[in-house]
């Protein structure tokens, strides 16, 4: 069976899920590359704390930074390729995700303390990603997106069971074959010889009868 062509609308909440997930990779590299920014940030912001307890917080922060990033550079894509099964719930898992993805930009303000000196660009990027988040959930709630093409996945026949009789059986009539069988019949006896009525090819002997 052919998979049916999912509708623009499908389309396009996959790519706009995509690149949200893009920019999460787009975070992993800036992270990466300001380290000594956050180290800094952590250690003005706690003065009296050695050099020791600041690379501890450090690595801490730049974990916590890195695993939900890394976490939904993966995920999203692939449950965003999932709507193309037609499912109701791939539909609602994606959302749930982007959900999440709508409640992380609350640590803004934190993002802000430890990239004091980025705070345009942390605005601009955050910005960015949600007007492709809102996109992809509009897509996927419209009335022309996920809801038309699940009503237009062809549904799953069952296969008859092995054991459910066949209409011939049912009925109680027997295979066409374009000929009756013959039918036989035996007649009495005379004088020992047994006759066959019917029989193809069989020519009956004359009877004799007694004197």
């Amino acid at each position: 069976m052919t998979q049916p062509v999912p509708p623009r609308q499908v389309r396009w909440a996959i790519v706009a899920t995509c690149v949200v997930a893009a920019v999460h990779v787009a975070a992993l590299i800036l992270i990466a590359q300001h380290v000594d920014v956050i180290r800094d940030a952590l250690s003005a912001a706690h003065p009296t704390a050695s050099a020791t307890q600041v690379n501890a917080l450090t690595r801490s922060q730049v974990l916590n930074s890195v695993v939900p990033h890394v976490v939904l550079a993966i995920v999203l894509p692939w449950r965003a390729y999932r709507l193309l099964s037609g499912r109701r719930s791939a539909r609602v898992v994606l959302t749930a995700l982007l959900a999440v993805q709508l409640a992380a930009h609350a640590t803004l303000p934190m993002v802000l303390a430890v990239l004091p000196g980025y705070a345009g660009w942390v605005i601009a990027v955050q910005g960015f990603s949600l007007v492709f988040e809102v996109a992809a959930l509009g897509l996927l709630w419209g009335r022309h997106g996920c809801a038309r093409f699940s009503a237009r996945l062809p549904r799953r026949r069952c296969p008859p069971s092995r054991n459910q009789p066949r209409p011939a059986q049912l009925s109680g009539s027997t295979p066409m074959s374009g000929k009756s069988p013959p039918q036989t019949a035996l007649t009495p006896q005379v004088h020992g010889v047994v006759t066959i009525k019917g029989g193809p090819g069989i020519r009956e002997p004359a009877a004799h009868a007694e004197p």
